[in-house]
């Protein structure tokens, strides 16, 4: 996964990214969402990622319906990241309050499935 470098001189500057989730099930349900993360957050999500070795994974999102993942791979083709101005993180927080804590729409929590930290 490719990350643009950001300038975070100055005191207290932390990084925002937009952590989107787009996939279909059975071409028949588009499936999005996302989450606000932090640079903290973000390692933790993509190191949970890498460190998921029980394949093929299924994430369910209804009663019966899931989305069989065979590789990390193919859930990173899933996940498109973008980094957040402040003013940006701004309009999220006040739209979307919960989306940092929770996220919006559909976000499959991946990190849960990690073997190991």
């Amino acid at each position: 996964m490719k990350r643009r470098k950001i300038d975070m001189s100055g005191p207290n500057m932390k990084q925002y990214y937009l952590v989107k989730f787009a996939d279909n099930w059975a071409d028949e349900m588009d499936l999005d969402g996302f989450r606000i993360m932090n640079d903290k957050q973000l390692d933790e999500f993509t190191k949970g990622i890498r460190n998921i070795k029980n394949f093929p994974l299924e994430i369910y999102f209804g009663t019966n319906e899931y989305i069989p993942y065979e590789n990390q791979e193919q859930i990173m083709r899933t996940i498109k990241i973008q980094p957040l101005t402040a003013g940006e993180k701004a309009l999220f927080d006040r739209s979307f309050p919960q989306a940092a804590k929770w996220g919006y729409g559909h976000f499959p929590s991946f990190e849960d499935y990690a073997d190991e930290f």
